[in-house]
C-alpha cells in the first residue's frame, strides 16, 4: 500500500524511512527504530521513529528530511 507521502530521512547517499506507526510493527523489529524526540524541531506533528536497519529508495513523491539540517542534536546522537 502506497501512502500519500512518505517521508524519509538522509543520511549522506542513504535514506531510511520514518514512520508514525511504530506500534504497528512486529516487536522483534521494533529494536531496528529510533525515536525521534524532538518533533517540533523537525516540524513532525506525530511521534515518529526513524527505520534505522533497512535502507529504501526514493520515489518522487517522497518527502526527504535531511539529516544534518533538520534533526536535533539530541536525535542525532541518539540515531548514531
Amino acid at each position: 500500500m502506497i501512502r500519500e507521502r512518505e517521508v524519509v530521512l538522509q543520511v549522506r547517499t542513504a535514506y531510511h524511512k520514518i514512520t508514525s506507526q511504530f506500534n504497528d510493527e512486529p516487536e522483534c523489529f521494533q529494536s531496528n527504530y529510533s525515536e525521534i524526540e524532538d518533533l517540533v524541531y523537525v516540524g513532525l506533528k506525530r511521534p515518529s521513529w526513524i527505520n534505522s536497519f533497512t535502507l529504501c529508495r526514493v520515489e518522487q513523491y517522497y518527502v526527504v528530511i535531511k539529516f544534518d539540517d533538520y534533526l536535533s542534536v539530541n536525535d542525532k546522537a541518539r540515531f548514531v
